[in-house]
């Protein structure tokens, strides 16, 4: 089920394009990229992927990003069969709580995108209240 994340951004004026510029730096998404939004349920990440220039694919492969929304440990065993889904230079953010109610740890995730054969390359404050792993597959793979 997807789980919705509060948004902290200010939706529009100067200060909204400001920061639909700063998230489409932070996070990779550039015009004419291809993405999945899976498990996360937000229209302001959907806005500003769009605000970027990517398209948003509900299915598909050959995708240029996924952002993924894992609320247990359990949905972290998703990260291989998404793995399919993404170019050999694509990306996969993994979306998770943060704080002392967290349901995964960031050593969690870290060890799941191992198993699913990924590297992190980077992890940011998503919100307010989600941090995000970002995950490539290595160079040497690709």
């Amino acid at each position: 089920m997807p789980f919705s994340i509060s948004a902290t951004a200010p939706t529009d004026g100067p200060r909204a394009s400001r920061a639909r510029r700063r998230g489409c730096r932070s996070s990779g998404v550039k015009k004419g990229m291809r993405i999945a939004i899976i498990g996360v349920d937000d229209e302001q990440l959907i806005e500003e992927s769009r605000a970027c220039g990517a398209t948003v694919a509900a299915r598909g492969a050959a995708l240029d990003m996924i952002f993924f929304g894992a609320r247990t440990s359990g949905d972290l065993a998703k990260l291989a069969s998404l793995v399919t889904r993404i170019k050999p230079s694509g990306a996969i953010w993994l979306i998770r709580a943060k704080g002392r109610g967290a349901t995964i740890r960031e050593s969690e995730s870290m060890e799941a995108g191992k198993r699913a054969g990924l590297v992190d390359v980077k992890v940011v404050s998503f919100s307010d209240t989600h941090s995000a792993e970002k995950y490539v597959i290595p160079v040497a793979k690709r």
